[in-house]
């Protein structure tokens, strides 16, 4: 197809990037900025600067975790810190999907930036997620689609939306300037079809506020005492609400709810976590997760997060057993610890 602009999406995975080589081989970067409402990508700003200085066409990128969308919106506009003619996205893939309804939840997203900066964001899935809901309520909104479809000609699954504006081709991409790999995209339009799609449409008629405050705290409950989960509650606001950290929240339950072990935001209503005192020592952060997808391997997954296959094997042997017979067995869907 004439008109397209090669291009890649880069995060903290990249490591320090070398921008004044890698800009000679790519027609823009789109980098992750934030995630939640209390993550920016420590990446991220000098990333974004030097792609600024480089005059290089850039977007950036939100990956949400499922709490208030408005304030998820919120914290990227106010953090990725946008100029006119920068693309923006929602980055939709990871436990969002097992959101009560992730489509609503995406529109409300992609609403609220759009009230923000006047423009409207790109939404990126996979073409097995663009075929697991029914987007039309996002479509209506005129967002266009970044889709991931691999080891394909063109993109393939699109779902509600006729056509892709950009594709992820692959996650194999080598490029000067950049250690190890790095995924990389195609835009289906030239520079004047980007600027389309990065302008502001509208501008708003007041800078972006901060972040928006989170919402009050559930009512204290005494330490040793049981706490309920209801409807929309995370383990940071409960944490935040007691007085105690993630970590000691974790400590105090895993053994009666061992996912918590290896995904402290994923919480299900019902559930009566115990409460601590608060004393208890900090446990170490939890590992970051990865989303098996079509074609992965615990290899080539241990590459791509500087580990090895044994190591990966120990942090998830817990909760797939499988793993400790057959290493080289892993399903679609999974969500690995790395």
């Amino acid at each position: 197809m004439s008109n397209e602009l090669d291009g890649i999406d880069a995060s903290h995975w990249q490591g320090k990037v070398d921008w004044d080589e890698a800009v000679h081989a790519i027609g823009f970067a789109m980098l992750k900025a934030t995630q939640g409402t209390n993550y920016v990508d420590p990446t991220y700003a000098g990333n974004i600067t030097a792609l600024r200085q480089n005059g290089e066409r850039r977007g950036s990128y939100h990956w949400p975790n499922g709490g208030d969308p408005k304030a998820e919106a919120g914290w990227y506009v106010h953090h990725a810190g946008r100029q006119n003619g920068e693309m923006q996205a929602l980055d939709f893939e990871g436990d969002i999907l097992n959101h009560a309804d992730p489509v609503g939840w995406a529109a409300a997203w992609l609403a609220e930036v759009f009230r923000l900066t006047g423009n409207r964001p790109l939404i990126y899935m996979s073409g097995s997620v663009c075929t697991r809901f029914d987007w039309s309520r996002v479509v209506q909104l005129d967002v266009g689609l970044w889709v991931a479809s691999w080891q394909t000609t063109e993109p393939t699954h699109l779902g509600a939306w006729k056509f892709a504006i950009m594709w992820q081709r692959d996650d194999d991409g080598h490029l000067a300037g950049i250690d190890g790999r790095v995924d990389q995209d195609v835009f289906f339009g030239d520079s004047e079809t980007w600027q389309k799609y990065a302008n502001n449409s509208t501008l708003p008629a007041s800078p972006p506020p901060a972040p928006v405050p989170a919402p009050p705290k559930p009512p204290a409950t005494p330490p040793g005492a049981v706490y309920t989960v209801k409807h929309g509650d995370t383990l940071s606001g409960i944490g935040n609400a007691h007085d105690v950290t993630v970590h000691q929240l974790v400590a105090a339950n895993e053994h009666r709810y061992p996912s918590l072990g290896w995904n402290p935001d994923l919480i299900q209503v019902g559930w009566q976590l115990v409460i601590p005192d608060g004393k208890a020592p900090a446990a170490p952060a939890p590992f970051p997760t990865h989303v098996v997808v079509a074609g992965d391997t615990l290899s080539e997954l241990a590459g791509v997060y500087k580990t090895s296959v044994a190591e990966l094997v120990k942090l998830n042997e817990g909760k797939y057993p499988s793993l400790k017979t057959n290493a080289d067995h892993i399903e679609v869907g999974w969500v690995l610890a790395v």
